[in-house]
């Protein structure tokens, strides 16, 4: 039931602003605070998140501009009407990069993807000799350690450090106090850290199961009776 009033409310053009706009001062800016609270756990100044919040809020309120257009890109549930995993491949621009938060809502192996399909064509143009000048973007994906979708905010130093390296390349020089982020220069790459990562999920999903059962079996046992002397 949520999900279809969801579906409808999208196609009838609300938005999170919108939403926001049909709320008192108060409920808004609670509701923008629960928000920054919620998504930026890495921010712990309370100053700054009552920026923050102040941010989110005023720009709520004022009137919708580029909101409106989600509607026109995104089917309910954000996902794409026209994939970017399609048309990339077809850009004439010789590079492209992908940077996600390490715990993005975003699902990395998307532009994995267009890495993927991305070497595939130049390897086919390869082997056919092919004359014609083509171009293929090389695709990179940078992962931000500790961050979210809100990236920029959660860890901002290796943020610009990604944004350095997907303008001067895989071997740009860093300022020394910049941590370099993870970065896949090729689907190979990229293929050993997905690995890695299921490997990771499954152990931790194996250890919790554990200490479920652990803890199941704890407390189906009784205390011993007490012996009136």
């Amino acid at each position: 039931l949520m999900m279809n009033t969801f579906r409808l409310a999208w196609k009838a053009g609300f938005t999170p602003g919108s939403v926001m706009r049909m709320l008192s001062e108060e409920r808004g800016r609670r509701l923008a605070y629960g928000y920054i609270n919620g998504r930026i756990p890495s921010i712990s100044c309370d100053e700054e998140k009552e920026a923050l919040t102040d941010y989110l809020y005023t720009n709520a309120m004022l009137p919708g501009s580029g909101e409106y257009s989600l509607q026109q890109i995104l089917k309910p549930g954000a996902y794409a009407k026209e994939p970017l995993v399609d048309r990339i491949p077809n850009l004439k621009v010789p590079f492209v990069s992908f940077i996600y938060g390490e715990t993005d809502w975003m699902d990395v192996s998307g532009g994995m993807e267009v890495q993927r399909i991305c070497e595939e064509r130049r390897n086919k143009d390869q082997q056919k000799n092919n004359k014609e000048e083509k171009v293929t973007p090389n695709v990179a994906v940078h992962i931000v350690r500790n961050a979210g979708h809100l990236l920029m905010l959660d860890n901002w130093e290796e943020f610009n450090a990604s944004m350095i390296l997907s303008r001067e390349g895989y071997d740009a020089v860093l300022p020394p106090s910049f941590p370099r982020p993870l970065t896949f220069p090729t689907y190979t790459s990229s293929l050993r850290y997905l690995a890695t990562t299921k490997k990771q999920q499954q152990q931790q999903q194996q250890q919790e199961n554990e200490s479920m059962q652990h803890n199941n079996k704890d407390s189906q046992r009784r205390e011993p009776a007490e012996v009136n002397g």
